[in-house]
């Protein structure tokens, strides 16, 4: 190698050397060009014009340049375009002495990548102290760079996820939290730090799912659910909750719980399920209510025994309050008249809405066929008073038809409430305001 004892002043003995001193001085040469050679570091020196004169085997397993491609040639030709200012910076300390302490940077390899390194380059100096050159070992830190790289974007991602994100021990006593947590349970990081999560998240009696999830990690890796919380403020959250198990030789057992908000989707759904039962003007049940009860009614008829009635009513004259008072008006009439319906009926009676002007109500557990006394009689009297609509009123009458169901007919609902409904229509047909009765 040329010159591969860059860092000392190796000269060789003179005539007046004794043979021990000689055979000292190779000795340690020898030595250690083997340190060199051997180094995992690349260990390279250069002109202070930055043209190398030595390059160890590590420097090509580095670079992947043999040392006879670079010997002689500029060290630039290992630095990516936009480093080169690098070179000329480095050799300006070095002409005044200046050593440069693990300098981190990125330098490009043979086939064309880069890799991160960091490097230390220390001045040369020949026996009379004169600055000739330059000695550079470097190591090669793409792997660390690498990792931390990977450290910082899951940190970011911690941080900045939308997901609550908390990491418990093994005994599930909080270790950290992000932003995300506070922002949906409105627990600081100071506040829950060193609290038991089971006892955060799963105190209430509606968490018990939280509790569940938990003993799922006694037997698996992984726990989901949903669960129900209160927010530091006093109001109430609602989050899916996936809780993984995470082990590792130096940190033993840990819980890693993300937690997503779904408050929004979960009134969204609850209101979804509500307009599917019930009518949305009024609040009443709907039609599909309805025939799931009245099927229910027919199928225990005849274990019960009772009779049940099928109320069928269609008010008389609300097309011409629709026209005259309009949409809002005719919507303002009909909720008034459910409201005096529902003040009508008895507890566990249905009164629901089918659509339009038609209400059926659904009366069980009667002992005879005879609606308990004055109830249909004051339905009449409720739909017949006038309601007041923009500073005047208007009035309408109802037409109602009464199934008796029979407890040992096997009729179905939907036949059942077609025999109500042309029950109804005989009784407008009659004259209107007035009940048509029958059995089935």
């Amino acid at each position: 190698m040329n010159d591969v004892a860059p860092h000392f002043d190796v000269r060789a003995p003179s005539a007046s050397d004794d043979a021990p001193a000689s055979h000292a001085i190779a000795t340690t040469r020898s030595h250690f060009e083997a340190i060199i050679e051997s180094s995992d570091d690349a260990i390279i020196s250069k002109t202070v014009e930055g043209i190398v004169t030595s390059w160890n085997p590590a420097a090509t397993r580095m670079f992947g340049y043999a040392a006879e491609e670079m010997i002689g040639q500029s060290l630039l030709q290992i630095f990516p375009l936009d480093r080169v200012a690098e070179e000329q910076s480095i050799l300006q300390k070095i002409l005044v002495g200046t050593k440069v302490h693990h300098f981190e940077t990125v330098r490009r390899r043979k086939d064309g990548s880069t890799i991160h390194v960091s490097a230390t380059v220390s001045p040369i100096r020949d026996a009379s102290g004169r600055i000739v050159g330059a000695s550079s070992i470097t190591r090669d830190i793409t792997e660390r760079h690498e990792s931390e790289y990977r450290l910082r974007m899951a940190a970011s991602v911690f941080t900045h996820a939308s997901e609550a994100i908390l990491i418990t021990d093994g005994a599930g006593v909080v270790m950290e939290v992000n932003d995300a947590f506070e922002a949906i349970t409105g627990h600081a990081r100071i506040d829950v730090v060193g609290c038991s999560a089971l006892q955060l998240l799963g105190s209430d009696a509606a968490n018990g799912d939280y509790a569940a999830i938990v003993d799922l990690l006694r037997t698996q890796d992984h726990g989901r659910g949903e669960i129900q919380g209160r927010r530091k403020c006093g109001g109430h959250y609602v989050a899916l909750v996936t809780v993984n198990r995470v082990s590792s030789p130096s940190h033993g057992t840990q819980h890693v719980v993300l937690m997503t908000d779904i408050t929004a989707l979960h009134s969204q759904q609850k209101l979804l399920e509500r307009l599917a039962h019930v009518d949305p003007l009024t609040g009443l049940p709907n039609r599909r209510v309805l025939l799931d009860r009245l099927q229910q009614v027919v199928r225990q008829a005849g274990r019960r025994m009772g009779w049940s009635a099928v109320v069928y009513l269609d008010l008389d004259g609300f097309k011409a309050v629709n026209d005259r008072h309009g949409h809002a008006g005719g919507d303002a009439l009909l909720l008034t008249l459910a409201r005096r319906m529902q003040a009508v009926v008895r507890e566990g009676d249905t009164l629901a809405r089918l659509g339009g002007d038609e209400f059926v109500l659904l009366f069980t557990d009667l002992d005879s066929q005879d609606v308990p006394s004055g109830i249909l009689d004051r339905l009449l009297q409720a739909c017949g008073a006038p309601v007041e609509l923009n500073g005047g009123y208007a009035q309408v009458s109802a037409s109602v038809g009464v199934v008796f169901c029979n407890p040992a007919d096997s009729v179905d609902a939907e036949a059942l409430l077609k025999r109500a409904d042309q029950a109804m229509y005989e009784a407008k047909q009659a004259g209107r305001n007035r009940m048509n009765v029958c059995v089935t």
